[in-house]
């Protein structure tokens, strides 16, 4: 079986438990619910901020004040002349080059919330509504797709913005960073290829399955009734 596509959502889903990224993302006998008022807020707030950096559509009234200072701070870090844009998505093909997102030979893919590129520097923002977590794979990978789709760019800056919490992640690479951040995920894709080659996928229970998993076929679900 040829490997799926892979972002970091699917390939953490993959990790945390692979028999759960086989039901969600291989045979698709059963779907994640992603709905619920903290993800329609944050579906919400991404839709607007990209709405500002497109087409300069201020940020509506309702939204919290610290929360738009924060964006609009934010903003206001990244140098005004070059090249800006919001909700790109992005995708490397097998070939490591830049491809459509459905591209047949689509081997990776990601989503930009703020791509912004002058001369040889790039900055990448990604906006979070939830928990502040500490792992910043998602910006190595960022910097990864640039310095693969946008060859003149040489240092790329990244941040997570919790804009609910005030708080950012911040991480600068270098062009020659490319092989160590790759070192970052190639053991884990080796192991993904692996599954998909053998069609073996292990249960990994943990105390979420209980309660949150919707794979309910698996024993370690709190909904099992049995085969």
């Amino acid at each position: 079986m040829k490997a799926l596509p892979w972002s970091i959502t699917t390939l953490d889903m993959f990790l945390s438990c692979p028999r759960k990224y086989q039901a969600l993302k291989v045979t698709k006998e059963f779907k994640e619910d992603f709905s619920g008022p903290e993800a329609e807020f944050g579906d919400m707030v991404h839709k607007k901020i990209a709405s500002l950096v497109n087409d300069n559509v201020a940020l509506p009234s309702t939204l919290d004040d610290k929360l738009v200072a924060h964006v609009k701070n934010t903003l206001s870090e990244i140098p005004e002349d070059g090249f800006r844009i919001a909700e790109i998505k992005g995708a490397l093909s097998v070939h490591m080059d830049a491809c459509d997102f459905f591209s047949r030979d689509v081997w990776m893919r990601c989503i930009l919330d703020v791509m912004h590129l002058q001369m040889t520097e790039a900055w990448i923002v990604d906006w979070k509504t939830g928990k502040v977590k500490d792992d910043s794979r998602q910006l190595k990978l960022f910097a990864l797709y640039i310095f693969h789709t946008k060859t003149k760019i040489e240092k790329c800056h990244t941040s997570f913005e919790w804009i609910t919490k005030g708080k950012s992640t911040k991480e600068t690479y270098h062009r020659s960073d490319i092989e160590d951040l790759w070192q970052e995920f190639i053991p884990d894709l080796k192991r993904f290829k692996i599954a998909h080659n053998e069609d073996k996928w292990d249960k990994k229970p943990s105390g979420l399955c209980k309660e949150y998993c919707p794979v309910t076929n698996c024993e370690f679900n709190g909904k099992y009734k049995g085969d």
